[in-house]
Order: C-alpha cells, then structure tokens, then sequence
C-alpha cells in the first residue's frame, strides 16, 4: 500500500517557468505545423532557432507521435480521413490517441456550432493572420506552457478526473510527481505500485509524461528554476 509521509506536496510548491527563460529551449521541443498552403514564416522560425516542422496534410494520427506540440489548419487538412469536418476531425484525432499534446488549430473562418467541440479540445485556437512576431510569441507560449512542470500537472489531473481517478489517488500521484520534479527525478514508471491500482488509459499517461519529463529535459529546467 502506498502512504505519504508527512505533509503531501502540492504543484504551488513548483516554480512557474518564465518563457523568456526558455530561450534555449527552442530547439529541444519538436513542433509541426499541418497547413495545406504551408508557412511564410517556416526558415525565418528556424533560424530563430524554433525547432518547426511544417507540413500539407497527414496521412495517420501516428505521424504527430513525436511532436509535444502540434498546430493544425482546420480548412483543407484531413483528406485521408475523409471528413466534411476536415482539420476539426483531425484535431478530435489527435487529442484521443495523444492526450497530453499541446495543441492550436489554426483558422481565420467562423465555423458551425458543431465545429465548436473541436475547438474546445483545443489548449489554444488562433487566427492565420499571424505576423512573425505573432508567431515567436505563439511558439514561446507554447513551449512554455508544455515544459511548465505545474501546468502538464494540471492537464494531467484533469485527464485523470474525466477518467474515475478517484481524489485520494490524485492526492498520492500528485505528491508523488512533486517531489520526483523537485529532486530532479523521473515521476513515474513501470512497476510502480500506485501505477497498478489505476486504469490503464490513466497509466498510459503518467508513465508518458514520466518519459516526458525525463527526455524533454523539464526536469533539468525545473531544477534551474529552483537554483539547484
């Protein structure tokens, strides 16, 4: 059985991360952008050292795996899945098999109430009138709010609240996440005890934000934070 000794930590106990300081970051978080008329912008990004993939279209939901953060064209994007709703139906995709990714749908149209779902399973929806200062400033936010150690706990949580995780264990996973970020140790992994007692979508998704942490480097940036 699983207790917390002493006093549970919570996220306030984690540094907020300031996305000036990220600058250096740029180039660790993979980004892909789905367009069909594809970006003005794309070599000027990379040379601001964003690390962006752009692409027309996608043929599977596979092909997003290794980007944390994805922004999509809603209009003329999607023609394998055959969809009316094109890039909505795409964006609805995504969020299912991949429910951590930060994701931004992209569009400058007004969209039926029907389409207005897709937007909501968005982290952010934005115009495609974007000058380039629009676009580092997106990006940085983006990055930001991916590698902030409290903010991917709190999409986290939500998950796990719409998945029948019941309060306690969110109180046990949620110390348990805490102390790993602010010891610069990887949260979760397999064969933990606490893992077990869950279902298996909400296992699926610690153990790959356990991954997460320890690859995207947000635990190094989290201890930097802190002056360690």
């Amino acid at each position: 059985m699983f207790h917390i000794i002493g006093k549970p930590k919570a996220i306030g106990e984690l540094p907020t991360v300031d996305p000036a300081s990220l600058r250096n970051m740029r180039q660790s978080v993979p980004i892909m952008i789905i367009d069909d008329e594809g970006l003005a912008f794309e070599t000027v990004l990379q040379r601001h050292e964003f690390h962006v993939t752009v692409v027309p279209d996608i043929e599977d939901i596979a092909a997003v795996e290794r980007y944390p953060i994805v922004i999509c064209d809603i209009r003329g994007v999607g023609a394998k899945f055959h969809s009316p709703r094109e890039g909505a139906h795409v964006v609805e995709e995504i969020r299912k098999a991949y429910p951590m990714k930060y994701l931004i749908a992209l569009t400058s149209q007004k969209w039926p109430a029907s389409f207005q779902r897709s937007f909501a399973l968005c982290d952010k929806t934005v115009g495609k009138d974007l000058t380039l200062d629009d676009w580092v400033r997106l990006l940085e936010e983006a990055i930001a709010m991916y590698l902030d150690p409290a903010g991917r706990w709190k999409k986290v949580r939500s998950f796990l609240m719409c998945n029948n995780v019941s309060i306690v264990q969110l109180l046990k996973l949620e110390d348990q996440y805490v102390r790993a970020m602010l010891s610069g140790k990887r949260p979760f992994q397999r064969g933990d005890q606490l893992l077990e007692l869950l279902p298996s979508n909400a296992k699926d998704v610690l153990l790959a934000i356990g991954k997460d942490v320890l690859v995207k480097g947000i635990v190094e940036g989290t201890l930097t934070l802190l002056g360690k």
